[in-house]
């Protein structure tokens, strides 16, 4: 076998190969094929509001034949690529999605196997992630960063995560709203990733997307696409051309557009404003029962900073009477993420007892709320709060107003809604346009669809949620 490489990414950059994959496909028609159910959806529930993730899924069942998985239990591996298609017509087949399979069942005494996969979003509930660059042994953040910034940053660090620790697998493509490029947080805007801190990129990605009323979500080729929320008569995005209608007369189950209605009226946003810090909290006393000790016997110190800190200038080592002691400065910083900092000593040392002094620009985050209410909607509606949860990331009361004010701006009248159990045609993906209207009306509204519920068996039968535009 010959490994050739064509392009070097840097210049005396060397090769190791990570992993190597018997690479194997295996298709499955109608003859072995005995079900298939896919769930693709951008929105979990279209009767809340709620910005995040959708993670989409997949389950198939295909005939044992010949107990090929029961004799070969290679086949029964976490991370197989599943591609489900299927065809209206058995000429034209649409691909569903790009499923990684995660369990599997072989039933001793049944003819079938069956395999449940999920999206690329799935794994990233495992995945820590921090928001850091790291240069020449310093923790910075990356400035003038704005919402789409950021999307972008958590993806390159989850495939530079995914590198590090050897995981193997093509990498994250996002595809991001061009809208989201131009949501920036100042006059705080290097103050509010700091937040974003040390967590899985599930929970970083969720925390943006509130942040910037988002949606995140895969496509069928694969790839994660984060949405910035239209917010309704606003929309400048172009309508797909219509694709299908779905009416009483070719749905089996119908939740009328009157009767499903996306309603906000009190919209509560928690936010932080800024305070001065307290120069004598950035003093601490490590005794020798809090040291650790790393392959090499140098002493690792760990500890939490007591309040934000939006820069690190110096950690400096001092003895009792407050007086800097020149002579042992020897560690490196190796780790900082939010208010967590760890410190490796270069030279193994027999103390009892270390003092450390944090310098730097340091915070006090003190915890507010906004609430935002449309008494009128309120008088017709009654009250229906939504809370905006974005992991701490606003520090501004007027960046916080105004996101209140455009969600209830949007929703507080309710956003129609549709929901339909019908025939189907695989051609609908999300995000497409489709009209459908009531019984009582004969007039056509534009939906656009954000949830689909794929089952094939004896027939296809699809669910679809759709919102108006």
């Amino acid at each position: 076998m010959t490994l050739e490489i064509k392009t070097w990414n840097m210049p005396w950059a060397t090769a190791k190969i990570m992993h190597f994959s018997n690479s194997m496909q295996i298709a499955f028609d109608n003859g072995e094929l005995t079900e298939i159910s896919v769930l693709e959806e951008k929105l979990e529930n279209i009767e809340t509001l709620a910005y995040g993730l959708t993670s989409n899924s997949c389950t198939v069942r295909v005939v044992n034949r010949g107990g090929r998985f029961t004799r070969n239990r290679d086949l029964l591996k976490k991370n197989r690529i599943i591609q489900p298609k299927i065809s209206a017509d058995n000429v034209n087949y649409y691909p569903l999605g790009k499923f990684y399979s995660d369990s599997w069942e072989v039933p001793a005494q049944s003819e079938t196997v069956v395999c449940k996969g999920y999206d690329v979003l799935y794994n990233l509930q495992k995945i820590y992630i921090d928001f850091y660059t790291q240069r020449d042994g310093a923790f910075t953040l990356p400035q003038n960063m704005t919402a789409g910034d950021a999307f972008r940053r958590v993806i390159d660090r989850v495939n530079q995560s995914k590198a590090e620790s050897g995981i193997f697998g093509n990498d994250v493509h996002a595809q991001i709203d061009e809208r989201l490029f131009s949501i920036a947080a100042a006059p705080y805007l290097r103050m509010n990733y700091v937040l974003l801190g040390y967590d899985t990129a599930w929970n970083m990605l969720t925390n943006l997307a509130n942040y910037a009323q988002s949606f995140v979500y895969v496509n069928r080729e694969g790839v994660v696409c984060v949405e910035r929320d239209d917010f309704g008569p606003n929309d400048t995005r172009p309508k797909s051309a219509v694709k299908t209608q779905i009416t009483p007369s070719n749905a089996f189950t119908y939740n009328r557009p009157t009767l499903s209605r996306t309603i906000v009226n009190r919209v509560i946003v928690p936010y932080f404003r800024l305070g001065a810090g307290n120069e004598n909290d950035n003093k601490f006393t490590f005794e020798k029962k809090d040291f650790s000790y790393d392959e090499q016997g140098r002493i690792v110190l760990q500890f939490e900073l007591k309040n934000l800190f939006l820069s690190i200038t110096n950690i400096k080592r001092y003895i009792d009477d407050g007086f800097e002691d020149q002579g042992s400065k020897n560690y490196y910083l190796v780790l900082i993420k939010y208010n967590q900092v760890k410190i490796v000593f270069n030279q193994g040392e027999s103390a009892t007892k270390i003092y450390l002094l944090v310098e730097g620009n340091s915070k006090i985050l003190e915890e507010q709320t906004l609430i935002v209410n449309d008494f009128e909607s309120q008088k017709k509606n009654g009250i229906v709060e939504y809370t905006l949860e974005t992991g701490g990331l606003i520090v501004n009361e007027s960046v916080a107003q105004a996101m209140a004010q455009k969600i209830i701006s949007a929703y507080g009248n309710g956003r129609g809604y549709i929901e339909a159990q019908w025939i189907g045609t695989p051609e609908l993906a999300l995000g497409d346009c489709l009209q459908s209207r009531s019984e009582e009306s004969t007039a056509l509204t534009d939906y656009e669809c954000v949830s689909n519920e794929f089952t094939l068996s004896n027939g296809l039968r699809v669910t679809t949620k759709a919102r108006e535009y």
